[in-house]
């Protein structure tokens, strides 16, 4: 999806008036990234949201023992907002673009220009709410066995199985590679 088609899929869904997107198109920037790119890495300050309009992104840290732990994916159309940037802090994780990735991205100094607008607050409650869905569905997926993890992941992100190797995914749902692969042979 390019900017416009972002555009008049958020007005589908929230009614914004010609004005606001007038404006909102004038503040998004898009950006193209390449597959295996580094986005941002730790010591950084994140100084902008995105939106993924096309690829996949990640996030992970390295642990202790040096190995690679993924925190997050990013899907189109979802929204990588990090408080550390919004509230002007270094992060502590690296943020990968896994293909071709175009994202919209705003800065974070630019939310009160956004909420000048009635339907930027709604925008905003909007994006929020998409944000708490995905922090409360992982925060309940860490909480079941292995095979509820797999499951309902899988259920969730078809396109994540596709697409990502195999060794972010079982990172992300705290498995190994062997116990991952297991539960998808088992399935099939």
């Amino acid at each position: 999806m390019n900017k416009a088609e972002i555009i008049a899929e958020l007005h589908k869904t929230l009614g914004l008036s010609v004005v606001f997107q007038e404006r909102l198109s004038a503040l998004l920037v898009e950006e193209t990234y390449q597959p295996h790119q580094i986005i941002d890495s730790p010591g950084n300050q994140h100084h902008r949201m995105w939106l993924t309009a096309s690829g996949i992104v990640r996030t992970y840290y390295f642990n202790d023992q040096g190995k690679q732990i993924t925190e997050a994916f990013y899907l189109p159309g979802e929204l990588l907002f990090f408080w550390e940037g919004y509230l002007s802090h270094q992060i502590d994780h690296y943020v990968e673009a896994l293909q071709l990735t175009r994202a919209l991205t705003v800065r974070y100094a630019e939310i009160p220009a956004i909420r000048q607008y009635p339907e930027g607050d709604e925008l905003i409650r909007y994006f929020i709410a998409k944000y708490r869905a995905t922090e409360l569905f992982k925060s309940r997926l860490l909480s079941k066995s292995a095979e509820e993890r797999y499951r309902d992941f899988r259920k969730a992100h078809p396109m994540i199985f596709r697409e990502v190797p195999l060794k972010f995914i079982a990172s992300y749902l705290n498995m190994t590679r062997e116990n991952l692969s297991r539960l998808i042979g088992k399935e099939n």
